[in-house]
């Protein structure tokens, strides 16, 4: 004990210890062999290389201290986590931190160098990694041990050392002489320093506690390590890696492994890690006793392990010495014990976690499938910065392997899915492309795009197979012509991607081309967003420089291409080179020609055509006929091509519809819309002259350069059919597309001029033979058609026509020439294809001549100028779109559908009321006077302002601010809601200034993710608000109160002033209202602030912006907006078109159950509301029919009185049409079918069949009613048959439409179904006259009651005939026969026969004393006709 005290005094003053060891000291020169020694006889041991342990002050630890050995990886299996930290791996920090190291003198641990090296590597640590628990271990020397601890995440008492010694020696002058001890342990000590840089700065959680150790006095005999090993008895400690010496490799080089006095499971995992992560070879030796401080961890039983430099323990000859220098260490081999040191920390301190996934990953493909799932949504889904996720029982069997919370983010997330893969993520890559193709692909969130493009970045980094073909994928949901933000941020996000992968990028050739086709498509869209716009271009044109061999796989569509964007500066140079200088691009490319004889793969032309717009497209194509698809044509254009900048589509859909859709055998022998048809619809709503140009061009591209070898004659029958099927109704059409054609075989190419009239010769005899028209003679000899035309078909078609006429020359003739040509904006030579300078928009700009003379002087198409689109009222009409108003019944130019400019009215129905009209804008104008176009400036200065002070300047500024602090504004804007509440500032005032700030950049709210994440139990300071919101929170105070006071009403007012400055505060409010505050009287007294409002228009409009803003809130909110305001649902348009607009079928089954619940109505009890709705929805998109009527069904579904008017609106009003409106009469099939049938109905299907001529439509369709309740309801149906009022319906017609209904559908109908119909239609004859007989002269009977002789005879004789004919008596005729007792005789009747008064049946009836069974009537089934009008009478 003393000597301990000396030490620490001696310590504590500095001064050196040598003196203490003239005591002796206990050494172990081996585990038996121990001797005492003094100070002298321990350095002559260090003199002469002597591997030896000073175990004095431990003795107690090697013979008392032993831990329990725990359970021990010795593969590996966490590669996927491991190599990205590799990467991070660097030469910098290690030859930096040691050539600091080196310049001690030496590190003894005994003298002042030792204790200052050894601060040295604690201020780096604690300096360098603020985020890491760093302590200095004190002993009885000057120099302390270094521990930095790396706390775990789930087993933090259980601790993973990874560990080196600091000190160094001069074996011949230990105390004085010069140690740099680069090598021994230098190398070792800066080696672990990395790996712990390395772990620290990346996002990597272990499980388990990892330590790093710089051991002190390892010269001195394992001092420093057996003080730490004796204080971590207590301790869990799992193992120690220990690198000493590994800066110096031998040759060949190789990792040596200790096998004496280490742990065989440890060092079995150190050669998987060297063969996992290095090139290296190991080879195994032994060390001898004492070797380094492992040795202190193995015999305390701790597992240790040490991979050495070399398998030579002596190979260094320099260590121990002044030649240990900082120039022979080689950092690459030294680099390599790093990537083994990160490998070990990861497979040792993670794998209990890991182990727990890969369990259950491998249980089965279903579970592995589960797991990555959950996985897969938690990357794209948990904040990039991480977050509290609250997990449930729905997310997935990931979620099982986690608590309730956890910390977590997607790092973390990706690390576990490098964990559980078992297929190379072809799983996860297979999930990713489902949710790239999705439809509404449109609708998710940004920051979940965001997550995606991340996630393959990762997944590129570990070169996962298949991340290009997602990539692929997604360049289909960049939509051309559109540039709404959530489409600019996904090119960002595209661009950025291609920009830092494009060293990976460039190894996939279709990925490249692409790419290519996809930027400059829509390049010219962004034109103003000069970044975006500048990046797109940059990158494509960096990729067809350095990759144009791959490029050219596009074909003829790349120069198509690359003509629109020719004008760009970085596209320019290029366009030269490929027209000038061929072969500078590729050695494979010998001009443009060679791009435009290349048809363009599909794929290509199908990447501008997003998913929802193909499907869409294909269900026009494959599915409706000619004469109805013109509505399902509108309602596309309406929510694909409606704005300006959606125009440039027009010409890739032509090229997909062309170039990819074609059309089966059985869809070209059908009725359905053939393409030609369509295209030519499609032509009618372009606009400008521009677009009609590049149409038109995309229209006949191929046949510029058809080849039947490498060319499809589906790509030529459109073009050839619209000019043929033309001809007679619209000469004038077919002869401007026959202009175009010999106008571009001349100026489109003029150096290949005959090549291209020859292509378009080919195509049109190669049409001809094939059938695709008979002959071209009919357009060529039609009387319409001028010499000029004919004179052009024989110069395009010289062996299918012969020559034409030489037109007359005439003065008129000549002056009519020039405006023939401008007629037609499509035809136009080659200098106005090139794109105009810029101008004075009141002169006629002349058009600029090219800068350079091309070789090959290719016309530009005029798709690289800004052409604004013509005004609704005043359009500039194409031959074209002439001629599809003709077909379509549109005659005056006035007729022309408008096709709305916002995009948010994604469907054809109009806004509509129940009342029956539309909602005009006068029903949504506030009292007050619109506000004036002032600054804000100027608004400040209202004197009504001046109670607030410097408030609103300062709140200005805030918003001004470069980054505005959204939380803080939101303060400021409650103060100044509350201040104008109780004054009498200017309404408009404040209304400017408020709306102000929602022009500026200040983001807006995601009410949608904030409802999920406050249903799921986030507080309200978690959440992410706009500035509206805080201002709606202020209102609220107000707007509650039971009385309506002044400020209330200025409150509601401002509101309202903010909704006329074009700022969403309605269907916010209306949430807030509603569901927030629970308090629908607030929304009420907003409304009534109207001057003509209606709180049913109000909630049109405002459930309208959120059903297009935040569709998923709409339908999970409506039951409670319904719950506010049953009475303004029942019969809205309004309503039912935001409810069917973004429908799918799991929303169709809620609201459903809701409407069957009675929690919601739609359509309510008003006939006229209700047959308003279906007229609505006669033009809606299929689909959404089909979702409308199941929902009308749910409601109205056997209600016979509003099932009937439904029935008569449509059938007799709308004489429904089943071949063209489907939807709407499988609808209302569905309808009758789950409603009794009723006289009124049946009167509707008997008039149907003869409003509609008689025809097999009306007959087909009552038929199929009608048989649908024979099956279901006979009983009620054919009751309701003889109930049919004769007075309103002729009996010859009803007999005729069951007539034809019976042919019809025989082979649905037995015998006995046909006759008991024919039962039903039997006339009720009238009701006997019962009088009181004369009894005078009348026989009695004592079985019947009284009758007179003629109406015996009249009865005796029916029965007689009937039984001769074998025809059956009815029941009425049998109730007929016996007539009713008069009151007073019942009694009479007591006691007589009962069966005389049993009324005759089918199944048992007495006639003339025998039974007539069923079998008898079946006989008269079959020998009865049906009843004719004359036979009834009777």
């Amino acid at each position: 004990m003393w000597r301990l005290i000396v030490c620490a005094w001696f310590a504590a003053s500095g001064l050196a210890l040598d003196n203490l060891y003239s005591h002796p000291r206990l050494i172990a020169l081996s585990p038996t062999h121990h001797k005492w020694m003094n100070t002298t006889q321990v350095h002559g041991l260090m003199r002469d290389g002597q591997r030896f342990r000073d175990i004095t002050d431990i003795q107690e630890l090697l013979y008392g201290c032993s831990q329990t050995l725990s359970k021990f990886p010795t593969t590996v299996s966490q590669q996927a986590i491991v190599n990205p930290l590799l990467k991070q791996v660097s030469q910098e920090a290690p030859r930096a931190m040691l050539t600091n190291f080196t310049r001690f003198h030496n590190r003894y641990y005994n003298g002042d160098w030792g204790r200052q090296s050894s601060e040295f590597i604690y201020t780096l640590v604690r300096n360098m990694f603020p985020q890491v628990n760093v302590t200095r271990f004190q002993h009885r020397f000057p120099q302390a041990s270094v521990i930095a601890r790396v706390e775990g995440h789930e087993n933090n008492g259980e601790i993973v050392v990874v560990s080196a010694h600091q000190n160094s020696i001069n074996q011949q002058d230990p105390q004085n002489g010069r140690a740099p001890g680069a090598d021994d342990d230098g190398s070792g000590t800066v080696a672990i320093f990395e790996a712990l840089r390395v772990l620290a700065t990346s996002s990597l959680k272990l499980q388990r506690t990892v330590e790093f150790h710089w051991y002190a006095g390892e010269e001195g005999g394992l001092l420093g390590s057996a003080d730490v090993v004796q204080a971590y008895a207590s301790k869990s400690v799992i193992a120690d890696l220990h690198l000493d010496m590994v800066g110096v490799p031998a040759q060949p080089p190789a990792v040596g492994i200790v096998t004496d006095y280490t742990d065989p499971d440890t060092s079995k995992l150190v050669r998987a890690l060297t063969s996992a992560y290095t090139d290296l070879p190991t080879r195994d030796f032994q060390c001898g006793y004492a070797c380094s401080d492992h040795a202190s961890w193995h015999e305390a039983g701790v597992r240790s392990a040490i991979p050495f430099e070399s398998q030579f323990i002596d190979y260094n000859t320099n260590i121990h010495s002044a030649q240990d220098t900082l120039n022979t260490v080689d950092f690459t081999h030294l680099l390599k014990y790093v990537r083994i040191a990160l490998g070990f920390v990861v497979e040792v301190a993670g794998t209990e976690l890991h182990k727990t996934l890969q369990q259950k990953a491998s249980e089965s493909m279903h579970s592995h499938g589960e797991l990555v799932n959950g996985v897969v949504y938690g990357i794209l889904t948990v904040p990039a910065e991480g977050n509290t996720v609250r997990l449930d029982s729905n997310a997935g069997c990931v979620l099982t392997l986690w608590t309730a919370q956890l910390t977590t983010d997607r790092v973390s997330y990706l690390r576990h899915l490098n964990i559980i893969s078992r297929d190379g993520f072809a799983h996860a890559i297979s999930r990713l492309k489902l949710l790239e193709t999705a439809h509404r692909f449109a609708w998710v969130r940004p920051e979940v795009r965001s997550q995606l493009f991340w996630l393959l970045s990762e997944l590129v980094k570990v070169s996962a197979h298949g991340v290009d073909q997602v990539v692929l994928v997604l360049t289909r949901q960049v939509r051309s012509g559109d540039v709404t933000q959530g489409n600019v941020k996904l090119c960002w996000l595209m661009v950025r991607f291609a920009q830092a992968n494009y060293t990976w990028l460039s190894t996939f050739p279709v990925l490249v081309a692409t790419m290519v086709y996809m930027l400059g498509r829509v390049a010219l869209d962004h034109s103003r967003i000069p970044d975006l716009h500048t990046a797109e271009c940059e990158l494509a044109t960096r990729l067809l420089c350095e990759q144009f061999h791959e490029c050219c796989m596009i074909g003829r569509d790349l120069v198509r291409m690359l003509q629109d964007v020719a004008r760009i500066p970085v596209f320019h140079d290029l366009w030269q080179d490929m027209l000038q200088q061929p072969q500078s691009l590729s050695p494979l490319f010998t001009g443009i020609e060679q791009l435009l004889r290349t048809p363009t793969p599909p794929m290509f032309l199908a990447n501008r055509i997003t998913y929802e717009m193909e499907a869409r497209l294909r269900f026009i194509l494959e599915n409706l006929p000619a004469t109805s698809y013109s509505r399902n044509l509108m309602w596309f254009v309406q929510r694909y091509l409606s704005t300006p900048e959606s125009e440039s589509l027009f010409s890739d859909l032509i090229r997909y519809i062309i170039g990819v859709f074609h059309p089966s055998n059985a869809v070209l022998a059908s009725n359905v819309v053939p393409r030609y048809v369509f295209l030519g619809g499609l032509l009618r709503f372009i606009r400008s002259p521009v677009v009609a140009a590049n149409a038109k061009l995309a229209l006949f591209y191929d046949w510029l350069f058809y080849d039947p070898k490498s060319d499809t004659i589906m790509n030529i029958e459109p073009g050839v059919l619209i000019i043929a099927q033309s001809v007679d109704k619209y000469t004038f059409m077919t002869a401007s597309f026959i202009e175009f054609l010999a106008y571009e075989s001349d100026a489109y190419l003029p150096e290949l001029a005959p090549a291209i009239r020859g292509s378009i010769r080919l195509a049109m005899q190669d049409a001809v033979e094939k059938g695709v028209i008979p002959s071209i003679m009919p357009i060529y000899e039609h009387p319409r058609i001028e010499v000029d035309i004919r004179q052009n078909l024989y110069h395009l078609f010289p062996q299918l026509v012969p020559p034409a006429p030489e037109p007359a020359q005439s003065e008129a003739s000549t002056d009519d020439a020039e405006p023939a040509k401008d007629d037609d904006a499509m035809l136009l030579d080659s200098t106005d294809m090139l794109p105009p300078v810029a101008v004075d928009s009141e002169t006629t700009p002349e058009p600029p001549k090219p800068a350079v003379e091309l070789p090959l002087p290719i016309a530009m198409p005029q798709s690289i100028q800004t052409v604004s689109a013509a005004p609704k009222t005043s359009i500039a009409l194409d031959p074209v779109s002439r001629m599809f108003q003709e077909e379509f019944g549109i005659v005056d130019t006035e007729l022309v559908p408008e096709i709305p400019t916002d995009t948010g009215n994604t469907n054809g129905i109009s806004d509509m009321t129940a009342e029956g009209g539309a909602l005009e804008d006068a029903a949504l104008v506030a009292s007050a006077e619109p506000l004036p176009e002032i600054s804000v400036e100027q608004v400040l200065e209202d004197t009504s302002l001046w109670l607030f002070g410097s408030t609103l300047q300062t709140f200005v500024d805030s918003v001004a601010a470069a980054e505005p602090d959204t939380k803080q504004i939101g303060r400021s804007v409650k103060e100044i809601v509350y201040m104008f509440a109780q004054s009498e500032a200017s309404i408009s005032a404040i209304a400017h200034i408020l709306a102000s700030i929602f022009s500026d950049s200040l983001d807006m709210e995601d009410i949608e993710t904030n409802a999920e994440l406050a249903a799921a139990g986030e507080s309200s300071d978690g959440l992410k608000h706009d500035v509206l919101h805080y201002i709606l929170t202020a209102a609220a105070e107000y707007a509650h109160m039971t009385e309506m006071t002044n400020s209330t009403r200025r409150v509601l007012q401002l509101l309202v002033q903010l909704t006329e400055a074009k700022v969403d505060v309605g269907f916010r409010w209306l949430l807030h209202s509603v569901i927030n505050a629970g308090k629908p009287v607030q929304y009420a007294r907003y409304v009534d602030q109207y001057a003509e409002g209606t709180l049913q228009a109000a909630l049109v409009r405002d459930l309208g912006v959120l059903q297009e803003q935040f569709p998923g809130l709409f339908y999970a909110v409506l039951p409670q907006i319904y719950a506010a305001f049953p009475d303004a649902f029942p019969g809205c348009r309004g309503i039912v078109k935001s409810v069917v607009a973004l429908i799918d079928q799991p929303q169709v089954y809620r609201l459903s159950a809701l409407i069957a619940r009675g929690q919601l109505q739609l359509f309510g009890h008003r006939q006229a509301a209700i047959t308003a709705i279906i007229g609505m929805t006669l033009e809606s998109d299929a689909f959404e029919q089909v979702c409308f009527w199941q929902l009308l069904n749910a409601e109205v579904g056997g209600d016979e009185a509003r099932v009937a008017g439904i029935a008569h609106y449509l059938l007799l009003e709308k004489k429904l049409d089943p071949a063209d409106n489907s939807e709407a009469a499988t609808g209302l099939l569905a309808l009758l079918k789950a409603t009794q049938p009723a006289p009124s109905l049946l009167k509707s299907l008997f008039t149907y069949v003869a409003a509609t001529d008689n025809s097999d439509v009306g007959v087909d369709f009552s038929g199929n009613a009608l048989t649908a309740w024979l099956r279901t309801s006979k009983a009620v149906l054919l009751n309701a048959l003889s109930e049919l009022a004769p007075s309103t319906l002729s009996a010859d017609m009803v007999q005729s439409v069951v007539s034809r209904w019976l042919e019809r559908y025989s082979q649905q109908l037995d015998d006995k179904d046909r006759y008991e119909i024919q039962q039903a239609l039997v006339p009720k004859p009238a009701a006997p006259v019962i009088e009181v007989p004369d009894l005078s002269g009348v026989e009695r009977s004592s079985e019947h009651r009284p009758v007179t002789r003629s109406q015996k005879a009249k009865e005796d004789n029916e029965r007689k005939r009937r039984i001769s004919n074998s025809q059956p008596i009815s029941r009425q005729q049998s109730h007929q026969e016996t007539p009713k007792r008069h009151k007073n005789s019942s009694a009479n009747s007591e006691g007589s026969d009962s069966s005389s008064d049993v009324p005759m049946t089918r199944g048992r009836r007495r006639r003339n004393g025998r039974n007539l069974t069923a079998g008898d009537d079946n006989q008269s089934y079959q020998s009865s006709p049906i009843l004719s009008s004359a036979s009834s009478s009777d």
